[in-house]
Parts: structure tokens; C-alpha cells; sequence
């Protein structure tokens, strides 16, 4: 029993112990927690009082840091206008120096140059400014005096046939442009040749080679009565053209020959000519010289509405027509023609194709080609399912054909077979009938077309080939 009393009282008095040595490590263990905690928290203080520190010292020398480039600004500035000045002055110098031609010139620019250099601390921009005004003083002045001196020759100069049209100031020297009076270089012809090549003028005309009016006057009427070609009667026609224009003839046998070649090339088709005679001949009928102004007009309105795709020339062609003009029967032809054109209406065309008057059949054969192959598609998809080819060539405007009912006991043959054959080089297709022809027009419908033409051109105008223009103007 004594043995277990001192057991339990030694186990009692060492329990103290052991709990003292517990909370002295849990109290260690909370102090080093407090501790780091108090270290997290201290680190972001001490930035922000580094930082601080450092914004008051920046702001402490940006004032000093302004003041310092207040000081300095304004003396590199008048280090940079004095490098400007300087500059300027040596460069206006160097321009001075080129322009100056005369002893005055030199005398002052040598002054100017050095007050510059005496003055060139102080008054620089004032010396650069009286240079300048000097300079500019002159230069107006003398191209003033040059004015009255160009004027002064102007003024003799008219009776001379020579007139100045423009002065300028060019490189330090007054130039004057002149130009040629025409009048008082139209030259009187002494040629007393009827017959005349032409050749275009690389000089001055010659008095000796030029033909005077009455000689040209008998030329026209020898190139009228002559049995030559086309090339021969367009170059003595082109000679007397130019012998007219050189004298500055425009009278009544101006606008005779002008219409006498204009009929001669629409006859073989030759427009170019064509165009610049009838170009001409509308200045001379606007200054009232008389003519064939009726039937050019009727010419004139053909070639726009068949060669020409432009409405505009078109209206403004029978804007100029006179009231006159409107009544005459060329002119009326002219118009007929151009609503058949517009509408399209074949049957009408060919109408007045065979009563066109004077040489309108010349200019409208250049648009039968176009008009026969628009007839034959609209006869194609109208008529079913075949149609006598008599018809249709008299429909076509070939050479007179009679139909079969009609009373006639001949038929033209010719107009048949150059009907049928142009129906067939255009993918018609026909059927012999005892003798007769009849076009299918089913099936021609989807086989018709417009042909190349046998001599193609490369330009695309077969009008100016060497070869058919030759032709045409052998025959």
C-alpha cells in the first residue's frame, strides 16, 4: 500500500513539469507565426515609403531639370536663326551673283554685301529685305521698257503683214513669237499648164508653178470632158484644190470643183474624198456662195444615216436643213430613207433604192448588203413553208423581175440566178420546182448567215482596198 502511495505522488509531481514544457513550445511556435506575419505585412510599407521617397525627389528636380531647359532654349534658338540668316544670305548671294549682268548691278550688290557683313549681328533680316527690293525694282523695270519697245514695233509692224501674238520674259531676254499673216503671203500664179501633177508643198509656193483662175477654169473643164480613169481625174483635181488654196480663191469655181470631185468619188465609192470634199463644200454654201447646195444636203444626210452610227450628227444634219431646203426632192428621198432605215421596213428601202435621184443609188448600194440579209431573216420567220423566189428577189430590190401573174411573156433570168445565188452564199435553202425556185423558209430560219467578204481587209474598211479600188477605177 506505501509502495502504490509513493508511486501515484511521484507521478503527480512530475505532470507539472511535463505541461510547462508543452506551452512553452506552443508559445515559441505562436511567436514565430507573429513574427512572419509582421514581415508579410512590413514589406509592402517599406515599398510604398521607397516609392514615396523617390516621386518627392523626382519632384524636388523636375522643377530644377525645367528651369535648366528654360535657360538653354532660347540661346539655341538664336543659334538656329543665325544659322538661317546665314543661309539665306549666302544663297541669295549665289542667285545675286548669277542674275547680275550689269556694271550697276554689281556695283550694288558689292555694297549690299558688305553692309551685310558689317551689319550681320544686328540688322540682317532689314539688309536681306532692301536687297530684295532693289532687285525686284529692276527686273519689273526693265520688262516694262521692253513692253513699250515691243508695242512700239507692233505698231510698225502691221503695215508689214507681220504680227507679234505673244511677249515673255525667258532667261534674262525678251523673245517675241511671231506668226504669219496669210494675206500677205498669198502668192498669184503665172502657170499657164493645164495639165498638173500633184504634189504636197514642203516650201513656199512657187508663182511659176501655180496656175491662175482663168487657167484653172479651163483645167475643170478639160478634167469634165476627159475620157481617163478615176486616179488621173482625182490627181489633176487635188492639183487644182491646192492651186486654189494657195491663192485663197474661194469663189463660185471653188465650189465647182469641190462638186465635181465630190460626184466623181462617190461613183467609184471612194469616201475618204468623199468626206473632205463635202466638208469643204459646207463652208463655202455657209458663206453664201452658190451651188448644188440642195443635192450635197441630200448627200450629206445619206452618208450619216447609212455610214455613220451616231444620232447626234444625224440631228444636228437636219437641224441645219432650211425650210427651202425640206421642200426639195432630193432632200425628201434623203428623209424617207432614213425613217425606212430606223424602222427597219425592207419593202420601202428597196423602193426608193430604184427611184433614188441623182447619185443617192451610189451611196445607198454601200447598205443593201445589211438591209437584203435583215429582209430575208424577217421573211424567214413570217412565211410558212415555202415562198417563189421571184418574189423575194423583187422584195430584195434585185433588177427589174415580173412575177409569174403578172402579163409578161419575159422574165429576167439575170435577177433569178443572182437572187438564188445570193440566197444560197447566205445558207438559204431552196427547192426546185419544175423549173422554179422556192425558198424554204423553215428551214432557212436557223441556217441564214452574214458572209466574209471575199477580199477581207485587215484594216476592216473594204472600201480601201488596193486592189478593188483599182478595179473600180480601171473600169
Amino acid at each position: 500500500m506505501e509502495n502504490n502511495r509513493s508511486h501515484s505522488s511521484s507521478t503527480s509531481q512530475q505532470a507539472p513539469s511535463n505541461n510547462s514544457t508543452l506551452s512553452s513550445t506552443s508559445n515559441s511556435k505562436q511567436a514565430a507565426a507573429n513574427k512572419q506575419r509582421n514581415q508579410s505585412y512590413s514589406y509592402p510599407q517599406q515599398r510604398n515609403r521607397s516609392y514615396q521617397e523617390q516621386q518627392q525627389q523626382n519632384n524636388r528636380s523636375y522643377p530644377q531639370q525645367q528651369q535648366q531647359s528654360n535657360r538653354s532654349y532660347p540661346q539655341q534658338q538664336q543659334v538656329n536663326r543665325l544659322y538661317q540668316e546665314q543661309q539665306q544670305s549666302r544663297s541669295y548671294r549665289q542667285r545675286q551673283g548669277a542674275a547680275s549682268s550689269s556694271r550697276n548691278n554689281n556695283s550694288i550688290y558689292s555694297n549690299n554685301s558688305q553692309s551685310l557683313s558689317t551689319n550681320y549681328a544686328g540688322g540682317t533680316d532689314r539688309v536681306d529685305e532692301k536687297m530684295r527690293r532693289e532687285s525686284r525694282s529692276k527686273r519689273f523695270g526693265n520688262a516694262c521698257a521692253n513692253q513699250s519697245e515691243i508695242n512700239y514695233s507692233r505698231h510698225n509692224a502691221v503695215g508689214a503683214g507681220v504680227s507679234t501674238r505673244r511677249n515673255y520674259y525667258q532667261g534674262g531676254k525678251d523673245t517675241a513669237v511671231k506668226e504669219i499673216d496669210a494675206d500677205s503671203l498669198s502668192v498669184k500664179g503665172t502657170c499657164q499648164a493645164l495639165e498638173k501633177c500633184f504634189l504636197r508643198l514642203t516650201s513656199a509656193p512657187d508663182p511659176a508653178t501655180v496656175r491662175p483662175e482663168e487657167v484653172l477654169e479651163k483645167a475643170l473643164l478639160m478634167v469634165q470632158k476627159s475620157q481617163k480613169n478615176y486616179l488621173y481625174k482625182c490627181d489633176q483635181l487635188k492639183s487644182i484644190r491646192q492651186d486654189l488654196t494657195v491663192q485663197r480663191i474661194r469663189n463660185e469655181l471653188t465650189v465647182q470643183v469641190y462638186e465635181t470631185h465630190a460626184r466623181l468619188a462617190i461613183e467609184v465609192r471612194d469616201l475618204s474624198e468623199y468626206n473632205q470634199c463635202q466638208s469643204q463644200l459646207q463652208e463655202l454654201y455657209a458663206e453664201g456662195k452658190k451651188g448644188c447646195d440642195m443635192e450635197f444636203s441630200a448627200y450629206n444626210l445619206l452618208s450619216i444615216i447609212l455610214h455613220s452610227n451616231s444620232n447626234r450628227d444625224l440631228l444636228s444634219a437636219m437641224s441645219r436643213l432650211s425650210v427651202n431646203a425640206r421642200k426639195d426632192e432630193a432632200v425628201k428621198h434623203a428623209l424617207a430613207v432614213r425613217a425606212a432605215v430606223t424602222s427597219e421596213n425592207y419593202v420601202l428601202f428597196f423602193r426608193l433604192y430604184k427611184e433614188a435621184p441623182n447619185l443617192s443609188t451610189c451611196l445607198m448600194d454601200l447598205y443593201v448588203e445589211k438591209m437584203r440579209y435583215t429582209a430575208v431573216k424577217c421573211i424567214s420567220r413570217s412565211y410558212r413553208p415555202t415562198l417563189p423566189v421571184a418574189y423575194v428577189a423583187q422584195i430584195l430590190g434585185f433588177s427589174s423581175v415580173l412575177l409569174p401573174d403578172e402579163p409578161s411573156d419575159e422574165k429576167d433570168a439575170n435577177g433569178l440566178e443572182e437572187c438564188a445565188e445570193w440566197l444560197k452564199a447566205h445558207g438559204a435553202c431552196l427547192m426546185d420546182n419544175t423549173g422554179d425556185f422556192l425558198l424554204d423558209t423553215k428551214a432557212s430560219t436557223s441556217s441564214l448567215f452574214m458572209p466574209k467578204p471575199e477580199v477581207e481587209v485587215a484594216h476592216g474598211d473594204a472600201t480601201l482596198s488596193v486592189n478593188d479600188f483599182l478595179t473600180r477605177a480601171f473600169s
